[in-house]
């Protein structure tokens, strides 16, 4: 059995990607995907994975209105070209503290953003 780590939906082993967020699967005895802040050393852990830099950016808004930190991270380069539109380039990761997971959860399933 498979996870989404996005919206934690179940699959049998062998589909790759969940049909409904399009994020990699992943088996659910795995340790969340996490870095550490440069400067603080906190242990950041995925929230949810989302298709654009808008959604994520509403979505640290959210985190940040309720006293989260959060971190983007992405392959793309928005960022610099200003794109912060709804059209999918590359997964936007939003990042919390290991501490905070639980409530940024919460409050990305208000968010929750397009499928």
């Amino acid at each position: 059995m498979r996870i989404c780590p996005d919206c934690t939906l179940e699959l049998p082993d062998g589909i790759p990607t969940c049909p409904d967020c399009g994020i990699a699967m992943i088996d659910p005895d795995e340790e969340p995907q996490e870095a550490r802040h440069e400067s603080t050393g906190h242990r950041y852990v995925l929230v949810r994975a989302l298709p654009s830099r808008l959604w994520a950016h509403m979505l640290k808004e959210a985190l940040g209105n309720e006293g989260i930190p959060s971190i983007l991270q992405s392959e793309d380069v928005g960022i610099m070209l200003g794109n912060y539109g709804t059209a999918p380039l590359w997964p936007v990761r939003v990042l919390v503290p290991a501490c905070f997971l639980h409530r940024a959860r919460r409050i990305a399933s208000r968010i929750d953003g397009p499928s």
